[in-house]
């Protein structure tokens, strides 16, 4: 926790003794990935309250290597030295020592620094809970990964690519995970400590065609394009002025609205860009977003949790995890509900901007808002599918699909103890895809026959049910998937105007967690 952590990275050329292979081995030999981990602690490592690591350090957590582990990279706990150099390796614990993400005093070692499973990956952030006085920093923290970090890891959809770009890369898990599926990567921060993590991770995950450069969003990559780009920016509306680390000005977008401007003529043709970000009134943003953008048209997906208000909002901010008096946390919280009012914030959601560029000659953008939970799980896989639908879709081209119901579609139906039907709900148990829907009778029957028998496209274009489908479409509640005789030109089918006027009523649940990105104890 100190200015030298990963110091040696600061030079963008310092190659790593072989002590951090060494550790890679022992980590993985550990079972330090996350299923493990989160089998371990009985939760992800997101959901830790800061009063769940004393009791889990002591009363809920067994013996052995994997739980020693997590003891010292997850729960602030001290393990004895000879311990931690039997875990990490000779070379390991002394690589470590030397970068300043251990440190060793009275036999004792303590971790400074976070190690987060991500999938196979392990990534070193700075500590979530900063609650010991050796934790104050004299630079800018690492941001921890959080439900926003970990959910832009399961839904900025993979596409196999040349290039991506990753903006204000943090710990450079973002980058990291897209070197799975891009030939070159680069990330770029303007904190130069996130950049000695950043190369640090990579490092430590075997991870060499990722490039970590220091700089203000664009400026390091002038004249560069990309096939994707992602971000996870500073984007809480905040009372403090700094816009860095966790803060995005007065209403939270000062730094989103400059990143979805500036990608316009750095993606390739066809290029996607994914951010998370809290979104303030969210049902304006298919219009800010329109506004922002600089390129071609547009295809894409606004994908929203659940809302919060000025109270939901503004406690968490306030509250410290320990130490805090009743008259500090009440300050505290006048900081951020009167920071809110003059802002005149209405709601602040939290969510997720999927587009990508059509460069298809004449087409307008087509952007959908849909509702999800925040996902855990991976959802980048349905995310691509329906912006993908959403660009034949815009090119008059879904004539070349038949569609049949989302997989696990169940009807949860509420009756009286007459047997009339008091509602109808559609949902998908445990899929963070879905939220809960209630459709009208019409939408619900054309959903059961989708299920006793895929539906054309052009014959629904025949029957005058295109708008119900496209609705259906749209929340993803209807599948497509390329119909075998699919005809290679385009099938084209009147756009939803020229159809005469019907009633759609698709209402969506909205998810019942409110995720706080940054943490609720964070100071």
């Amino acid at each position: 926790g100190t200015l030298s952590t990963f110091a040696a990275y600061a030079d963008a050329d310092y190659v790593a003794p072989s002590g951090i292979h060494k550790l890679r081995g022992r980590l993985r030999e550990a079972g330090y990935v996350e299923s493990e981990v989160c089998e371990r602690l009985g939760k992800n490592p997101q959901e830790l309250e800061p009063t769940d690591l004393p009791y889990l350090d002591r009363f809920a957590l067994g013996s052995g290597d994997l739980e020693d582990l997590l003891r010292l990279f997850q729960l602030r706990a001290a393990i004895g030295e000879d311990r931690a150099r039997s875990l990490l390796g000779a070379e390991g614990y002394e690589f470590l020592l030397d970068q300043g993400a251990i440190s060793s005093e009275g036999g004792l070692v303590l971790a400074r620094v976070d190690l987060f499973p991500v999938g196979e990956l392990v990534v070193a952030t700075d500590h979530r809970y900063q609650v010991l006085e050796s934790d104050k920093l004299s630079e800018d923290p690492v941001m921890y990964l959080g439900l926003d970090s970990v959910g832009l890891v399961n839904t900025a959809p993979r596409v196999d690519v040349e290039s991506h770009l990753d903006l204000c890369t943090g710990s450079g898990v973002q980058a990291l995970v897209a070197a799975s599926y891009s030939d070159f990567v680069i990330g770029v921060d303007l904190n130069p400590r996130a950049i000695r993590f950043a190369r640090f991770n990579a490092d430590l995950n075997e991870i060499d065609h990722v490039d970590f450069r220091l700089g203000n969003l664009y400026e390091p990559v002038a004249n560069e394009q990309f096939d994707s780009i992602t971000a996870n920016p500073p984007f809480v509306p905040s009372p403090n002025e700094s816009l860095g680390f966790r803060d995005g000005g007065r209403n939270g977008e000062a730094i989103l609205s400059c990143i979805v401007q500036g990608a316009g003529e750095k993606l390739r043709a066809n290029g996607r860009l994914s951010i998370v970000t809290d979104l303030v009134d969210p049902d304006q943003y298919i219009e800010k977003i329109s506004n922002w953008w600089s390129g071609g048209a547009i295809c894409g997906l606004i994908l929203t949790t659940a809302d919060r208000d000025e109270a939901l909002f503004s406690v968490p901010h306030a509250r410290a995890p320990f130490g805090q008096s009743y008259e500090e946390y009440s300050e505290e919280l006048s900081r951020w509900v009167n920071s809110y009012r003059s802002a005149s914030l209405g709601t602040v959601n939290f969510g997720y901007i999927l587009l990508q560029e059509n460069s298809e000659a004449g087409v307008e953008n087509h952007i959908v808002q849909r509702v999800v939970s925040s996902p855990m799980d991976p959802i980048y896989d349905q995310a691509r599918e329906l912006v993908n639908l959403l660009v034949f879709d815009t090119e008059d081209n879904l004539g070349r699909f038949e569609f049949t119901p989302a997989p696990g579609l169940r009807v949860q139906t509420e009756r009286r103890l007459d047997g009339s039907t008091l509602k109808n709900e559609i949902l998908v148990p445990d899929n963070p895809w879905f939220t809960r829907y209630r459709l009208e009778a019409n939408l619900l029957g054309l959903l059961e026959e989708a299920g006793a028998s895929p539906l054309s496209w052009v014959n629904l274009g025949e029957r005058g049910l295109v708008q119900q489908a496209r609705a259906l479409v749209e929340k993803g509640l209807l599948v497509g998937r390329l119909r075998q005789d699919a005809p290679p030109a385009v099938c084209g089918l009147p756009r939803a105007e020229v159809w005469p006027p019907c009633r759609i009523v698709i209402d969506e649940l909205a998810t019942k967690t409110t995720p706080t990105c940054v943490s609720n104890y964070l100071q």
